[in-house]
């Protein structure tokens, strides 16, 4: 019977062991769960940070290009109404991609072959440069073309303007 006892109390103490090796890794196992819970929310928060960041930044600049676009949209009246007088086919206002173009065509400026501008082209170029020093802010580039008609007489015409 005192074998049977020893036996017995060799194995709970075994088991005891055991148990209680496996309870500290379980807490070990759970206390590195609970750190990269922890590293993971604090990753998270951050994520979470820069991406309202960067909605902010985006409304920003989506502000920023719908004043730019209601800015081209005025500016592309104001041209309009400045150049009311004049045809649809003497020239053409647009928007595109936040910008004002204004073309005009050859029956606007020169007769072909010459380097004289219009009266009527005269009147326009000041209408539209009146448009531009009222709107100082704008950034205007201009580009220029040409028919295959050699110029007879040499004279810029452009004075006056």
């Amino acid at each position: 019977m005192q074998s049977q006892y020893n036996d017995t109390k060799a194995k709970l103490a075994f088991l005891n062991n055991q148990y209680n090796d496996l309870q500290n890794t379980s807490v070990n196992k759970t206390e590195q769960l609970n750190e990269t819970l922890r590293q993971k929310q604090k990753e998270l928060s951050e994520k979470e940070r820069l991406l309202t960041e960067r909605e902010m930044k985006l409304k920003e600049l989506q502000g920023i290009i719908n004043r730019q676009d209601s800015m081209a949209q005025a500016l592309n009246e104001i041209v309009k109404k400045a150049l009311y007088a004049f045809t649809s086919d003497e020239f053409n206002v647009e928007v595109k991609n936040g910008k004002v173009y204004v073309s005009w065509t050859d029956k606007l400026l020169f007769r072909s072959g010459k380097s004289e501008i219009e009266p009527k082209g005269i009147e326009a170029l000041k209408k539209l440069a009146e448009v531009m020093n009222n709107n100082k802010d704008i950034d205007v580039m201009i580009e220029g073309h040409t028919d295959n008609v050699p110029i007879k007489r040499l004279n810029s015409g452009i004075t006056g303007i």
